[in-house]
């Protein structure tokens, strides 16, 4: 994960000089890059930090915690741990990061720009849920629970419950991947079906979250929502001003792109 950072870091210095002069529904600026890569790298590193340093608030005693100090809300949804499921789950995160594959549709020469925008997306992402489990520590659902993984015991996971980490990058993706494929062709008829199919797949992972016994049902619903906004609002900040625009249409393996200025 550290080396994933460090590239993603890379990237944004790389991306700027490389595609400020391209024309395309997207701008790449200073101030837009600076904040939201600043704001990325440091989220993301006080995450990384705050994980190492900031210990248990307490240890675990071998007893099973008790469902009755679990609130309404999550209680009835609350589940043991399940292997199968919890596969499952690492799966479906390596579906969500293939869609990504999607938008190498674009056009070439906005490859590197739209890698900029997707790590940002990713640093805030990463962040924003490493420094929650840091500060937050919830028991996971599967500590109410018998059968649950000794080494989440052992790796101290089993206290970083909130908010989901899987949930918060499949809705990134499917915010970021949707927002830009529809950007770069606004015509396409595989717009809905992009749109829909990367948020089906965000759902399933949410829920295979909840029955694998990792998370809670608010975890994945505040996961959901902070990685949806991410997903959308990080591309929309990039889009470009002073009327230009790209056009594209994908007709079969054929994908036809005009600008207009």
């Amino acid at each position: 994960m550290k080396k994933i950072i460090v590239l993603c870091i890379v990237i944004l210095f790389v991306a700027f000089p490389l595609t400020a002069l391209m024309v395309s529904p997207y701008a790449i600026s200073w101030l837009v890059d600076g904040v939201l890569g600043s704001a990325g790298i440091l989220t993301a590193g006080g995450g990384v930090i705050a994980g190492h340093v900031v210990s248990c608030s307490h240890a675990y005693t071998g007893r099973l915690l008790r469902k009755d100090d679990v609130n309404a809300f999550d209680r009835w949804a609350m589940r043991p741990y399940n292997e199968t499921m919890d596969k499952v789950s690492k799966i479906l995160e390596i579906a969500g990061f293939a869609t990504l594959g999607i938008l190498l549709t674009i056009p070439v020469k906005e490859w590197t720009k739209a890698g900029a925008i997707g790590m940002e997306t990713f640093l805030l992402s990463y962040g924003s849920k490493q420094l929650a489990k840091a500060f937050v520590q919830r028991a996971r659902p599967y500590m109410y629970f018998s059968g649950y993984p000794l080494e989440a015991i052992r790796s101290g996971d089993w206290n970083r419950s909130f908010f989901s980490g899987h949930t918060t990058y499949a809705f990134a993706i499917a915010g970021l991947v949707s927002s830009m494929f529809r950007a770069y062709h606004p015509k396409s008829g595989w717009n809905i079906p992009v749109t829909a199919g990367c948020y089906a797949l965000a759902t399933a992972m949410g829920m295979s979250r909840i029955l694998s016994g990792n998370h809670f049902l608010s975890d994945v619903l505040i996961a959901a929502a902070i990685g949806t906004v991410i997903g959308i609002f990080v591309p929309r900040f990039h889009m470009a001003k002073g009327g230009s625009s790209a056009d594209g249409t994908l007709l079969g393996n054929t994908m036809m792109v005009s600008f207009v200025f």
